[in-house]
């Protein structure tokens, strides 16, 4: 016997940053789903709170202008497929951006996810994705420090 029912992924989620997310439109965006996957994001080393906290906490002003998706991104932490693209694209803002890696981070954090942490968008063309994770997912504790960006 098949079961045909639908569960939304935002109506079981219990997502850090819960009421900021719900107040946007399609917040996370259905394209987000769970994964199981190692990810990777720039952080520092050792890891502070700084290093897991999204744009939308670091930067407030971020999140008053823009779309609705936008500013459903900031409160996303930015990850990356691969950690050769995490690198990659630190190095071109690094590169385009003054003092861009000494604020967002110097190193390269392995970051594991499963279907219960949280939804990942799909990874764009240079790699990156968007991560909302859940209430309960502990970021320090499933992270570790790869080493230093170049």
């Amino acid at each position: 016997m098949t079961n045909n029912l639908t569960i939304k992924v935002n109506e079981v989620m219990d997502y850090l940053y819960a009421d900021e997310l719900y107040a946007l439109p399609k917040c996370p965006p259905a394209r987000a789903k769970p994964t199981k996957m190692i990810a990777w994001r720039w952080t520092f080393s050792p890891h502070t709170d700084k290093c897991f906290s999204p744009v939308a906490v670091l930067d407030p002003k971020r999140v008053l202008t823009g779309s609705d998706s936008t500013k459903c991104s900031c409160w996303a932490l930015s990850m990356f497929e691969s950690q050769n693209a995490a690198v990659a694209r630190m190095q071109e803002l690094d590169s385009l951006i003054p003092n861009f890696k000494p604020t967002k981070g110097d190193h390269v954090s392995q970051v594991n996810l499963t279907e219960i942490d949280g939804v990942a968008t799909p990874p764009d063309a240079r790699g990156h994705f968007d991560f909302h994770p859940c209430k309960s997912f502990d970021l320090k504790s499933n992270s570790k420090v790869i080493g230093p960006i170049p």
